[in-house]
């Protein structure tokens, strides 16, 4: 059985969401909050931030998602598409912030060197040695490889939403999955 020979848990929502309908994109956020968050929360570190773009990117579905156009795998891509735009917007409001001074509360939680409790749920959901594994890989592996495996994208949207080849993206993935093969092999049991 291949990659899309798998049932798509997304299909049975999508005319619903194009529809705008509510409780359509809630069962949609059932299934794909957790996986978005996760992506999210790797990059952010901070549950706060990752909650709100998570929420920014489930507000620009129920605005927009008359316009998607596929099944449940052009939903899935969709979402991830909008939430890393929405974090390279936030990263770009974060530098233009940056020359700004940083309120004490703001200041102290950057400080906080204890993991965030959200992080730590979504870190203990996996295996620790490959949640370390993964921080071991370079940021652009570490994304391809997310976007691969955990969304579950296909190579051309991949290369979409990154701004690489097909090529590149393939590349990327093997050198980062024998990379982590590499790293688990000499983790600790």
């Amino acid at each position: 059985m291949g990659a899309g020979d798998r049932h798509e848990p997304l299909e049975a929502f999508v005319d619903g969401v194009r529809r705008g309908d509510r409780q359509a994109v809630a069962a949609v956020y059932v299934e794909l909050a957790p996986a978005l968050r996760g992506y999210l929360l790797r990059d952010v570190r901070h549950g706060e931030v990752a909650d709100d773009l998570l929420e920014q990117t489930f507000l620009e579905l129920l605005e927009d998602g008359w316009r998607l156009e596929g099944d449940g795998r052009a939903l899935r891509a969709w979402l991830f598409r909008a939430a890393r735009n929405n974090l390279l917007d936030w990263r770009k409001r974060a530098e233009r912030r940056s020359d700004h001074e940083l309120t004490p509360a703001h200041a102290a939680s950057l400080a906080d060197e204890a993991p965030d409790p959200a992080e730590q749920v979504a870190a203990a959901s996996s295996d620790p040695r490959l949640v370390a594994a993964l921080a071991q890989l370079t940021a652009e592996q570490r994304e391809v490889v997310e976007l691969r495996l955990v969304a579950q994208l296909p190579v051309a949207r991949v290369a979409e939403l990154t701004g690489r080849s097909a090529g590149a993206v393939r590349v990327l993935q093997h050198r980062a999955l024998r990379r982590l093969a590499q790293l688990l092999e000499t983790a600790p049991r």
